[in-house]
């Protein structure tokens, strides 16, 4: 635990910069969506060839050879029936992970098949120690190991910022009611508005330090993005 929390504290040191340096405008973020849009099904192959199929630990891997789907097969049906109808067959065939195996508090059981897979088997490899590593706050169990990197980030931010404009409240005084450190999804949520120079106002954290004690790291990570962002004119409040 306690080097996963360095190495998280790392990421943030030395992605953080370039993130801030490139702030995202609307329209930056309408140019990205659509960019992604059009280019969806290749992303989407090129992420199932590189993710899945040449990952011998990839628990997506073993269901779809399972189902007869080789990539190739794959490959046809998306370009001939869309990624939609394609992944509908294959939920239909088996072909889908539930949030317990997800989570694998239970074996992926197929007729035929069973893999007991582990929590890193469903990182993405290409992160290779890189990603920022975090926890769900785990509520009614235990929490989730989840991995994010700064493109991951990126991206979010500007399906955030088209949201905001599209409701009508970018820009309006705004807080965040999520936990603090060590768990991921406060943090996550403020990296995300930071992108496009809009932290909250107030961070109300339901978690306080009575019920989860912040560790050192926790502390220290909070107050290099607080100074770094003062940098860049941005103030960050504390949960």
């Amino acid at each position: 635990m306690h080097i996963n929390r360095t190495r998280q504290l790392a990421s943030i040191a030395w992605g953080f910069q370039k993130y801030l340096r490139s702030p995202l405008t609307l329209q930056k973020a309408a140019d990205e969506i659509k960019l992604r849009m059009d280019s969806r099904e290749k992303n989407f192959l090129c992420v199932a060839r590189e993710l899945i199929y040449k990952n011998p630990f990839s628990p997506y891997r073993g269901l779809l050879l399972w189902a007869g789907c080789t990539y190739a097969d794959l490959e046809d049906s998306v370009i001939h029936k869309g990624i939609e109808r394609t992944l509908g067959k294959l939920r239909d065939e088996g072909v889908y992970i539930t949030l317990e195996e997800f989570k694998v508090q239970s074996p992926i059981v197929r007729r035929g098949l069973t893999v007991e897979p582990i929590e890193t088997d469903f990182d993405n490899p290409f992160f290779m120690g890189k990603g920022i590593e975090g926890s769900t706050s785990g509520s009614r169990s235990r929490g989730t190991r989840v991995l994010y990197d700064w493109d991951f980030f990126a991206e979010e931010a500007a399906n955030e910022l088209i949201l905001y404009e599209t409701h009508g409240i970018l820009g309006l005084p705004s807080a965040l009611w999520m936990p603090r450190l060590p768990a991921i999804s406060g943090i996550h949520n403020l990296l995300v508005h930071i992108k496009f120079h809009s932290p909250f106002d107030k961070w109300f954290s339901h978690l306080g330090e009575e019920m989860v004690p912040s560790a050192v790291r926790d502390r220290m990570a909070l107050a290099y993005i607080a100074l770094l962002c003062s940098v860049f004119g941005l103030k960050v409040s504390k949960p």
